[in-house]
């Protein structure tokens, strides 16, 4: 039997995705190639939200096969809307590599639906895979403008990945057949935030020693982009709140336009509260950081929240938002974390304080996080491609 070819279409190399698609192109059941839209992070990025440039510091492109297509739009390649990406070259290419399935990573840029039309014109099976969700409350007209679109897209999809239980609800409610899902997680490399290594133990004794604090001291961490739509705020609120005699600090990990605010407030309230700004740190040595941490906080309001993915594998538990979408998969309430209703910082600050009282608590629940991490990881993903290979891929659907 012939092993079935994938092209996975992308908006640009990724931290989060690079890892898979080198665990996947390891994988003897199929061959990949990943078709990426844009260079972004490969070259120094804009990004204005942040308003900072950045670029990854870990190789997002080594161990699988890739290609860049060329971005024919007339808008700056700022990821900020649906005709920012428009690749013209992506019906050539699904043309000349003869895919037996092209998975597309959402469809909010016109490569999305051009890539579409080629799957059409070529009979090849379309896959999705994306955070589309019904949960968040949109304007009228822009519902029924999305609905329009999607009833297009969703009647050409041969197979939907679903990252978790809330996308999983969209593609039901979108009327895509039960038959045609397929469970393909979002998560992160399981061993490059294996927190327990000779290594990563030492780091974690440093740099508690360095910001004054001990072994016992219960840290929570942030790892967020200090702007608007991730509520930094609430969770320096809430801290702000705690007893201060508490054996507890946070750790504030990542950058943005907020971060003069956030450290202003700090100063006027914190009181002798241990709250450390640590900045944005390196890919390279993030995972170290977050193994300094015992609980991560996130305070957000997002269709997924991939920092608990990262804080799952490194072992920490979670206090999370309930509008955070991915909770239902990553956080257990009361088995590997808390869950409090969004923007309310009081409830935040008992979460805080109930698990700074409880550190025996906190270390079971440390323990949930990673065992919950192994059981969404890339493995679990190479099964939900293959199944859906086998069911509706090209080799064996045609």
């Amino acid at each position: 039997m012939k092993t079935p070819y994938i092209g996975i279409l992308m908006e640009s190399p990724v931290q989060y995705h690079a890892p898979l698609f080198q665990f996947l192109a390891k994988d003897s059941r199929f061959r990949l190639k990943v078709m990426y839209m844009s260079q972004r992070g490969v070259k120094p990025f804009y990004n204005p939200q942040l308003k900072m440039t950045l670029q990854w510091d870990i190789p997002v492109l080594e161990g699988y096969d890739y290609v860049f297509l060329n971005n024919h739009s007339p808008i700056t390649d700022d990821g900020g809307s649906f005709w920012t990406l428009l690749n013209l070259g992506v019906h050539k290419t699904i043309a000349q590599e003869k895919f037996d399935a092209v998975w597309v990573h959402g469809y909010g840029y016109a490569t999305c639906w051009l890539a579409l039309l080629a799957c059409q014109a070529t009979g090849t099976p379309l896959f999705l895979r994306g955070e589309s969700e019904d949960f968040f409350p949109r304007a009228k007209w822009k519902n029924q403008l999305r609905d329009l679109g999607l009833s297009v897209f969703l009647k050409q999809v041969a197979a939907a990945l679903y990252i978790g239980s809330y996308n999983r609800e969209f593609y039901l409610n979108h009327h895509v057949p039960e038959e045609r899902l397929f469970y393909v997680p979002y998560n992160v490399d399981n061993d490059w935030f294996n927190v327990q290594t000779p290594e990563r133990l030492e780091f974690r004794k440093q740099i508690r020693a360095e910001l004054g604090l001990d072994e016992n001291t219960v840290v929570f961490i942030m790892a967020s982009k200090h702007r608007p739509d991730r509520y930094p705020m609430d969770v320096i609120q809430a801290f702000c709140q705690v007893p201060k005699d508490l054996n507890a600090a946070l750790l504030v990990l990542g950058d943005g336009v907020l971060r003069p605010e956030l450290e202003a407030y700090t100063q006027a309230y914190g009181d002798g509260r241990h709250i450390h700004f640590l900045g944005l740190i390196p890919q390279s040595k993030y995972p170290g950081y977050m193994g300094t941490g015992d609980i991560l906080i996130h305070p957000s309001s997002e269709t997924w929240g991939c920092a608990i993915n990262e804080g799952i594998s490194a072992s920490l538990a979670v206090i999370s938002s309930d509008q955070v979408l991915g909770w239902r998969d990553m956080v257990h309430p009361e088995v590997n974390g808390l869950i409090y209703p969004f923007h309310n910082v009081e409830a935040l600050a008992k979460c805080i304080v109930s698990l700074a009282q409880q550190p025996e608590r906190v270390q079971q629940m440390r323990q949930a996080s990673r065992k919950l991490s192994e059981e969404m990881d890339f493995g679990v993903c190479a099964d939900g491609v293959v199944a859906a290979s086998e069911r509706f891929g090209r080799v064996n659907h045609n």
